[in-house]
């Protein structure tokens, strides 16, 4: 009777840690759109993204890479086109169910490097979590993005991101279908011959794929 209660109650443990641990990795279309100063500045394009998720108890880390190749929006202007490429990884704690803290870093490499702002800068900020139906989610959050540096030099005084993103997985499978949407917003500034010039920067990026849960 012993032995049985203990193996039951070790059974139990591992079970419970099990749940509490969640992974998803995922691959992803993504479309973006770039704006500097103005629309002679302005950009759209497409690439491939991949995703990592994690979860343990309270805590989980997400990372992202993408590469997005963007062209001029407008064809008589005389911008060049780019490539960006983007590392983004935030960690979180879970306060609830519901509510979680977050806070990461990310960067922004730019080829050619003239084309527009490399950049790097750290997310903080939040995000509230719904349980839509089983095997469905959605998430909101909005980071303050902290310790702006750009390329070309400047500082940013304001700067914010927010977000949505969710999932749907088929009778609450492991294979999810993902869906993700970032907007940027960063006030840059610079100074010349002692005026302070505004020099806003904009972005959204979508993000639609698939994702493998275990």
């Amino acid at each position: 009777m012993r032995t049985r209660t203990v193996v039951l109650a070790i059974t139990l443990v591992f079970s419970q840690r099990a749940a509490a641990q969640q992974f998803e990795v995922g691959v992803q279309a993504a479309g973006g759109t770039y704006q500097e100063q103005g629309p002679s500045l302005a950009f759209t394009g497409w690439g491939p993204s991949i995703t990592a998720d994690g979860g343990w108890r309270r805590f989980g880390l997400w990372l992202n890479v993408l590469r997005i190749s963007y062209t001029p929006s407008n064809a008589d202007a005389s911008a060049e086109p780019f490539d960006l490429t983007q590392f983004d990884g935030r960690a979180r704690y879970a306060i609830d169910s519901m509510w979680s803290l977050e806070a990461g870093y990310q960067q922004q490499t730019i080829a050619p490097s003239s084309a527009a702002q490399g950049m790097s800068m750290i997310p903080i900020g939040g995000r509230v979590t719904f349980a839509l139906a089983p095997g469905a989610r959605i998430s909101a959050r909005a980071d303050y993005l902290a310790a702006a540096k750009f390329s070309g030099g400047g500082s940013a005084p304001f700067s914010i991101e927010i977000g949505l993103n969710g999932y749907y997985a088929p009778n609450a499978g492991k294979l999810r279908f993902t869906v993700d949407y970032a907007f940027d917003r960063i006030d840059r500034q610079t100074s010349s011959g002692g005026t302070t010039l505004d020099v806003p920067i904009q972005s959204s990026v979508v993000r639609l794929g698939v994702a493998l849960a275990f």
